[in-house]
């Protein structure tokens, strides 16, 4: 069984398909960790949104799926009236929405993501969309951390704390685009920057941690390389 890491999607459907055809992904044999913001910006946020749900109840032991801030800021929408999901690519994903949910379906979508963790945890690894509050334990993080930015991330938090609470182990996480998947000896991050670079240099990574690998998908070629991950470097 491959462990797989994917995050940031932002509604980028065919774009997926083209990584998971690329990495044979067999969701009954591979264990897949979907790191967040799978909607907004792109043209297929309902799709994406359909797929995971789908897989999930078919695959449940093996499709692990988290919410990013993305997610949390098109409940806050609907739910309670706030208009910021609106700036950052709601526009997009209400339009796919009509496209893909009959009437009243999107409630029960709404329902699960709401219900979708933050964290979840591996002998090895520890994934969360944007970064964990040391201060807390896993099992207690608030949802400001979806949020959490290159700074307070991982130049402000306290280091020591951090690696205290992880025991070791890496945390992979996105929401901060960077150029390639890379480690800072803590950290690992595997945000390409799809719906945030332009599209010449924008990419969506699928990273198989089993074999310290990722596949990339680059938009501005519509096509998949596979590349290293890249080990022991400092952060940008």
């Amino acid at each position: 069984m491959r462990l797989l890491f994917i995050t940031d999607i932002h509604g980028h459907y065919d774009g997926m398909l083209q990584l998971f055809d690329s990495a044979q992904f067999e969701p009954a044999q591979d264990l897949l960790v979907v790191g967040g913001d799978m909607i907004d910006r792109g043209p297929d946020s309902g799709k994406v949104l359909k797929g995971y749900k789908l897989l999930q109840q078919m695959y449940p032991d093996n499709i692990k799926v988290l919410i990013g801030n993305h997610e949390q800021m098109m409940l806050d929408f609907y739910w309670k009236d706030d208009p910021m999901w609106k700036t950052y690519g709601g526009d997009e994903s209400q339009a796919s929405f009509e496209q893909v949910f009959a009437n009243g379906a999107l409630e029960d979508y709404l329902l699960w993501v709401d219900r979708l963790p933050m964290v979840y945890e591996t002998e090895k690894y520890i994934f969360t969309h944007a970064g964990i509050n040391p201060d807390f334990t896993l099992n207690e993080q608030t949802r400001d951390v979806l949020w959490m930015n290159r700074k307070e991330f991982s130049e402000t938090v306290n280091v020591d704390a951090l690696q205290r609470l992880t025991q070791g182990r890496i945390i992979a996480h996105g929401h901060t685009p960077g150029t390639a998947v890379k480690f800072d000896g803590l950290r690992l991050n595997c945000d390409l920057g799809s719906g945030v670079f332009p599209s010449r240099f924008a990419a969506l990574a699928l990273v198989d941690l089993t074999n310290d690998k990722y596949y990339r998908y680059s938009f501005q070629h519509n096509s998949v390389r596979l590349h290293d991950i890249t080990w022991n470097v400092s952060s940008e």
